[in-house]
């Protein structure tokens, strides 16, 4: 029997009103070179009244697990899949023919690990309100620290053979994306290849959302998860000597994107990672305007984050006051 060209794995809970899109959206233009496995996790039964529509294609397995996890449901479809490619696709997003396929085109060869495109930002109606596109970098490790929406599921095709005994972490309840390619990039050098094309959409609605939860309940522990994803790839990588100067440079930016924000949450922690990110790349600093103008680009900024303490201290103070 023939392998399909692409094995597109779908984790599903709770959405059948997105479910049939996504699945609709790998199957466009693909003919029998694709293999979707829809993989319903946890107590949740909605996905019933989906399969019902894909009962008679035999491109479109269902195959359902007891635990609540969507890392689990990865990993499960990854065990089956029987595709030369594989590709993950979040339920509620979907993909976009043209760029899809030029993903598939461009590794057919077998030379490419990983192929991102550019990813639309799309509201419920499907309008785009934003979009990510790779950097005009060459390195998957400086892109992934560069850009934060780099880790997108949709964004990303992975040659089979090279995710062999890759897993998702099933304990892990936030950035679940971040760290499934960041685990990725410590293994080894990866050959990756960049396209412009935009190849699907990320889809913000109103719906529940794991991450949207869990940064709103533990707003200062989601900050620190995110950075320890980063640190650790910088350990690792530095350890094995992997750390070029784009790439310390990179990581520096990474760390600095997060230290403004969440200063406030645990001055000490990241006042520690700020002098990380400056031993990484002496001349770097948060990406606020006002650290590149005048007299604020001779401040140390760290200095400079401690002396804005307070009044971010007082501003949190009147927005909580506010809403009482």
């Amino acid at each position: 029997m023939n392998l399909p060209l692409i094995s597109v794995i779908i984790p599903t809970a709770g959405r059948p009103r997105f479910l049939a899109r996504a699945i609709n959206s790998a199957l466009s233009g693909m003919g029998n070179d694709v293999d979707v496995i829809v993989v319903p996790n946890g107590p949740d039964e909605s996905w019933h009244e989906v399969r019902v529509t894909y009962s008679k294609d035999s491109r479109v397995r269902f195959d359902p697990i007891q635990v609540a996890h969507a890392n689990a449901a990865r990993n499960h479809g990854l065990a089956v899949a029987r595709g030369q490619l594989v590709r993950f696709l979040d339920d509620d997003d979907y993909l976009v023919e043209s760029g899809a396929r030029a993903q598939y085109e461009a590794m057919r060869g077998g030379n490419v690990d990983i192929c991102t495109g550019a990813v639309s930002f799309v509201d419920e109606n499907c309008v785009e309100f934003d979009r990510y596109r790779p950097a005009q970098v060459t390195d998957l490790v400086s892109e992934l620290f560069l850009q934060r929406p780099s880790t997108l599921p949709v964004a990303h095709v992975f040659r089979g053979a090279f995710l062999r005994d890759a897993r998702w972490d099933t304990a892990r309840p936030y950035l679940q994306d971040v760290d499934w390619l960041h685990t990725l990039i410590r293994r080894d050098e990866i050959n990756w290849l960049p396209l412009v094309n935009v190849v699907g959409a990320w889809t913000h609605h109103a719906g529940k959302r794991t991450s949207r939860n869990f940064v709103q309940a533990n707003p200062g522990k989601a900050r620190k998860m995110a950075a320890e994803i980063i640190v650790v790839s910088i350990e690792t990588l530095d350890q094995a000597s992997r750390m070029s100067a784009d790439r310390r440079k990179a990581a520096a930016k990474a760390l600095w994107d997060y230290v403004p924000d969440s200063f406030i949450y645990a001055p000490a922690y990241w006042s520690r990672l700020a002098r990380r990110a400056r031993r990484l790349d002496g001349a770097s600093r948060p990406n606020c305007f006002f650290y590149h103008r005048g007299l604020w680009r001779w401040l140390n900024p760290i200095a400079a984050e401690w002396l804005f303490l307070p009044l971010r201290v007082l501003n949190r103070w009147r927005k909580s006051w506010k809403k009482f």
